[in-house]
């Protein structure tokens, strides 16, 4: 797989560029670091703590996507 840098894409924006190469610059905006494992630990358990009503999600989601015009492939 070929990397290509970041700072190399045009019309980035510095918040994005500030995320990968200056974080304390954009850290209050995030739940942690991309770069530490322990961020990663962090909010694996908030989400896993989270309750969410996967029956009314489903059924609020089915909706949007038929108002948007999607449904059933042929």
């Amino acid at each position: 797989m070929m990397a290509i840098p970041t700072r190399l894409l045009p019309h980035l924006p510095h918040l994005v560029s500030d995320y990968f190469y200056d974080f304390n610059k954009v850290r209050e905006f995030y739940n942690g670091d991309f770069r530490d494992p322990a961020a990663f630990e962090r909010q694996t358990r908030s989400v896993e703590s989270r309750s969410i009503p996967r029956e009314d999600l489903a059924a609020i989601l089915t909706e949007q996507n038929r108002r948007y015009g999607c449904g059933p492939k042929p």
